[in-house]
């Protein structure tokens, strides 16, 4: 039949290969970010809906060697998101290394991060912490 669309119901996971900036980008459940990027997912200013996974799940992994000793790796970036609120969803996970710096999640002070059943890998040199900053209730 010419001119026909067919609709189907199956909504298909994205493997994203560099930083996804959820100003212009969407995460949704079942997706994944595998990067040697400093970040896996940034929220910055312009970003005001924020990570809002529900019960969904994501899998985050990010394995970087910045060549300054003081830039961290991180997991979600959240520190200078335009949103209040990030759901991180059921059963998500991240896991990151870098050199010096690792953290999963690094939030604003002002920043809600929710989640849970979240496992939550760090591996570095100096400093590490799987959340660092925020109003947790993960």
């Amino acid at each position: 039949m010419a001119g026909s669309i067919i609709f189907s119901p199956l909504i298909y996971a994205v493997d994203y290969t560099n930083t996804v900036n959820l100003a212009n980008q969407a995460i949704n459940a079942n997706d994944s970010v595998n990067t040697t990027d400093i970040n896996g997912i940034i929220s910055d200013s312009s970003d005001t809906t924020g990570l809002q996974l529900g019960s969904g799940k994501i899998n985050v992994t990010v394995n970087s060697a910045p060549a300054n000793n003081s830039t961290a790796v991180i997991g979600i970036n959240l520190a200078k998101s335009g949103s209040s609120s990030h759901h991180l969803g059921t059963g998500s996970s991240i896991d990151v290394t870098g050199d010096y710096y690792a953290y999963g999640v690094k939030a604003d002070n002002n920043v809600n991060v929710s989640g849970s059943n979240l496992t939550i890998n760090v591996h570095g040199g100096n400093s590490t912490d799987g959340i660092l900053g925020g109003l947790n209730s993960v």
